[in-house]
């Protein structure tokens, strides 16, 4: 992490749209909460002896990706990284740097508070899991579930979610090198919910890298990882590439 990308990722978490989205990484502690009250919201259930840590985390990654919200809030941090920044002027301090380094410290810092809500999230799964859940019976009180195919469906499921996240950053930085905030925040939800209903349907599965999980008992484990990664690196290389092209040309 050179300089300029530290003190863009130092300044991002100074913002209050970025403490807001760590707080949904806190979202599993909800969970010991709700059992305080006498409710069905929120309750787990699942068959005796089943539920890894794993599993736990995954599934709970599910729930924040479709949930929306966490990642309205990241590409609103996107829009005001990038258009903000360009309509107020405020790019205009960096014009003796060159232009791609420029690109690459927002859009790697942007990915930092990315990493860093994943891990918040992962954390207070874990703490969640052996804190309360481990003692119900439908967990198992291991970290990795019991069978090998369900380990590669929580590892798959896992990857796809993250890529998703990290492709509407590049999908948002793009659209936001040329639309307000309002079109940047609409292109990209779009896309993420079409990524939320994707692995459900019979071909767009395979245009998302969270598609090829539902995929595992049909190509196997190594092609299912290989489709998910070459999705990725293809729409990712896209929007980068297209990004610092248009990035180049932004007069401030």
């Amino acid at each position: 992490m050179n300089n300029l990308t530290f003190l863009t990722f130092k300044n991002l978490l100074k913002k209050k749209e970025t403490i807001v989205y760590f707080v949904f990484a806190l979202f599993p502690f909800l969970l010991i909460i709700v059992d305080l009250f006498d409710t069905n919201f929120m309750q787990l259930s699942a068959p005796d002896n089943s539920l890894s840590c794993l599993g736990f985390i995954g599934a709970v990654m599910t729930v924040q990706h479709q949930l929306v919200l966490p990642l309205i809030i990241l590409i609103y941090l996107v829009s005001t990284t990038f258009y903000t920044e360009i309509t107020n002027g405020i790019l205009f301090l960096y014009k003796d740097m060159n232009r791609r380094k420029i690109l690459n410290a927002k859009i790697f810092s942007l990915i930092g508070v990315y990493i860093s809500y994943v891990g918040i999230l992962f954390l207070s799964s874990l703490v969640t899991y052996y804190a309360y859940l481990k003692n119900l019976s439908y967990t198992s009180g291991t970290f990795l579930p019991l069978k090998a195919i369900d380990i590669q469906d929580a590892l798959l499921e896992i990857l796809g979610i993250v890529f998703v996240g990290l492709l509407c950053i590049l999908l948002a930085t793009t659209l936001s090198l040329n639309f307000s905030s309002g079109f940047t925040m609409l292109g990209t939800v779009l896309f993420l919910l079409l990524s939320s209903i994707a692995p459900k349907l019979t071909m767009l599965k395979y245009f998302f890298p969270n598609g090829y999980e539902v995929q595992i008992d049909t190509i196997g484990f190594i092609p299912a990882i290989l489709g998910t990664l070459i999705v990725f690196i293809v729409y990712a290389v896209f929007m980068y590439g297209y990004a610092n092209k248009k990035f180049k040309k932004v007069e401030y």
